[in-house]
């Protein structure tokens, strides 16, 4: 709670010594959803949020500045009979820029959003700085942040735990054995308003070099977390992208990541992300066509499974998995059929590649979720409908089929409704 005094009163100074007025609004959102549960059965789950943002400039350029918004969370499980309530701020940004005469330089401090060029290794929120020069021939950003301060109920980690029961055949009965080691996300205590997060520092450092060749854009990235507590569990990325043009209308994006993990006395084990994605825009109806595949490296040759830093489900599934021993690829598509109502949908083919983790003892080296039985198919649909400048509602339905294990498939009915003000 000091912390947040603190906050409060660092934004009343910076109001009080700006020249240029406060711009200020909150969001109201409701989010009414009925999915299967674990028996197959349908459940009911409501979320509710009400948030306050406010915003001064302190300069004509616009460049300098401080943002700040305040969340209240509130989450019904009807099915578990579970109620959570949150509080949290997503944005606490404070923001000094300059124009030089062969670009500009930009340095962010506070708490903000962050990804990584995938945007499936790191992408959430930290408290940390940003710097960025923008100019005619290259950019260069360097990042660095603290995650120990952030609600793990609104942000899910990965981590690792060392230990797991393995079966003993001599014995055929489950022994502990501590020489293993499993991945996980981090839950937060609902029982708490504001649960601290698992303690890293995230670095890192991205070069790009826009329209370098054919209107191409080259970019590559170092980004790393390091564990500040309880046992060694250090990963470090690698990544090199590459965007632009294909012909006119048509647009793609691909990137390769190579990822390096540290457990504690363990040995550095190598694994891989890539993915690629094709869009084209059509002029009539605001529309657009896309196309995407996603690899993520199982324990297959020298390449081990692949672990983010951000837990992000690729599955719209049940089994609560992350993007490791997974290739997904699939369709999307939107557009507006009026100024003001916009459909969207999307459909995936996914295939479970981690091998059953066969180099290992059973069970010792699993993420999550994570087995033979993840093959399957999805899709999703949307239409959204901008009824006001401030009022936006929303619908929709998503359903995920298995190959192989039906305890896994899941179908989920979702209403929402925005009003801003």
């Amino acid at each position: 709670m000091k912390k947040l005094r603190y906050c409060f009163v660092l934004a009343a100074m910076l109001i009080s010594n700006a020249v240029f007025a406060v711009d200020f609004g909150g969001l109201l959102n409701n989010l009414t959803t009925i999915k299967t549960n674990k028996d197959q059965n349908f459940k009911l789950d409501q979320k509710d949020s009400a948030s306050l943002w406010f915003k001064t400039v302190f300069d004509e350029t616009g460049m300098n500045y401080f943002i700040a918004d305040f969340i209240y969370d509130f989450e019904r499980d009807f099915d578990a009979d579970k109620t959570t309530n949150i509080i949290d701020s997503d944005l606490f940004k404070l923001n000094l820029g300059k124009k030089l005469a062969n670009g500009k330089i930009s340095l962010s401090s506070g708490r903000f959003f962050y990804s990584d060029l995938s945007g499936l290794v790191f992408a959430q929120n930290a408290d940390g700085i940003l710097f960025n020069y923008k100019g005619n021939r290259f950019d260069v950003s360097v990042y660095g942040a603290y995650t120990g301060l952030l609600n793990a109920l609104n942000v899910k980690m990965i981590t690792a735990e060392r230990g797991v029961y393995v079966r003993d055949t001599d014995r055929i009965d489950d022994v502990y054995d501590d020489s293993f080691y499993r991945f996980k996300p981090v839950e937060g205590d609902k029982d708490k308003l504001y649960d601290f997060a698992e303690q890293y520092a995230v670095g890192g450092l991205t070069v790009s070099f826009p329209n370098l060749f054919a209107r191409q854009t080259v970019a590559a990235q170092f980004i790393g977390a390091f564990r500040l507590e309880k046992e060694l569990f250090n990963r470090m990325y690698a990544t090199i992208s590459v965007n632009g043009p294909v012909v006119d209308s048509l647009y793609y994006n691909a990137s390769s990541t190579f990822g390096f993990t540290k457990f504690h006395t363990n040995g550095t084990e190598i694994a891989n992300l890539s993915k690629i994605n094709l869009d084209y825009y059509f002029s009539k109806f605001d529309s657009c066509i896309g196309a995407n595949a996603v690899y993520a490296s199982g324990d297959r040759g020298f390449l081990m499974g692949f672990t983010g830093i951000t837990s992000i489900n690729p599955t719209l599934s049940l089994a609560d998995i992350e993007y490791s021993g997974i290739f997904k690829f699939g369709l999307s598509s939107s557009m507006k059929i009026l100024h003001n109502l916009q459909l969207a949908g999307a459909c995936d083919m996914v295939y479970d590649i981690s091998n059953g983790h066969a180099e290992r003892p059973e069970g010792a080296y699993e993420q999550t979720g994570i087995n033979d039985s993840n093959t399957g198919f999805q899709y999703t649909a949307n239409i959204n409908w901008q009824l006001l400048s401030d009022i936006l509602l929303s619908a929709n339905v998503s359903q995920f089929f298995a190959k192989n294990n039906e305890d896994i498939k899941k179908t989920t009915f979702g209403i929402r409704a925005v009003i801003s003000f």
